[in-house]
């Protein structure tokens, strides 16, 4: 038997956006009890920033629903950077400094509320700014929102600035998609084009990055010495990727 289906590949310029419906509450705190939380959301959505409204926009609006975003960044050039929330009802920033994982993440802007009617925040305003976090050029940093909304607009939107620049926070658009990178549908490179079951063994067929395993879809392991097509004996529940 095989399968076929569209395959979700690494590719600049994605975020992920995963939505809980039907949690009430308007803290963070209330998404992270359910019991659906984290693997199991309403919804799914591939968005190009860190920007709720671009799949949910704000009229009509959600209400009693958790999200969560999640891409990684990768900074151009090595500087000292804040980072900018706008959120409602609540709403939490976390950045892994030493793990390009999401399994363990550093808080940068604890749960609050920030000025959701308003603009991005200049440092000490509200709680709404983090302090300054060192990133280096080339480096992939997990960076996750959560947010959670009860009633009343709803988004969240996550910008940040390097400390050599001057742009207002008022004028801070979301972060561009240039230095974002996540799951998405369809790409050339590195994708998985079927997965079947033939005479007893999983064969895994691929073209391009390298094939990874996962039994938690958290930590990811490359399949040594793995090549197109790859015969695995089923054992368990396992996933697999390509990455680039």
């Amino acid at each position: 038997a095989s399968v076929a289906f569209t395959a979700f590949s690494l590719k600049t310029g994605v975020v992920g956006i995963d939505i809980w419906k039907g949690i009430l509450g308007g803290n963070v705190t209330d998404l992270l009890a359910s019991p659906s939380y984290p693997d199991q959301p309403d919804q799914d959505f591939a968005a190009t920033t860190f920007d709720s409204l671009k799949v949910l926009p704000a009229v009509p609006d959600t209400n009693t629903y958790g999200g969560r975003m999640r891409a990684w960044l990768t900074p151009a050039v090595t500087d000292d950077y804040r980072f900018f929330l706008r959120a409602d009802d609540t709403a939490e920033v976390k950045v892994s400094l030493d793990d390009e994982t999401f399994d363990s993440m550093d808080s940068v802007l604890p749960a609050a509320t920030s000025a959701a009617v308003g603009p991005f925040q200049e440092p000490g305003f509200d709680l709404s700014t983090s302090e300054i976090v060192h990133l280096e050029a080339g480096r992939r940093y997990p960076v996750q929102v959560l947010w959670k909304e009860a009633n009343g607009p709803d988004f969240a939107q996550l910008a940040w600035r390097s400390e050599s620049d001057f742009t207002p926070a008022d004028a801070l658009t979301p972060i561009p998609p240039e230095f974002l990178s996540y799951y998405g549908p369809g790409g050339t490179a590195g994708r998985i084009l079927n997965i079947a079951l033939q005479s007893g063994k999983v064969v895994v067929e691929w073209t391009g990055g390298t094939l990874e395993s996962s039994a938690d879809l958290k930590g990811w392991t490359p399949v040594p010495g793995a090549v197109s097509p790859w015969l695995v004996t089923p054992a368990g529940r396992q996933f697999y990727r390509v990455s680039p």
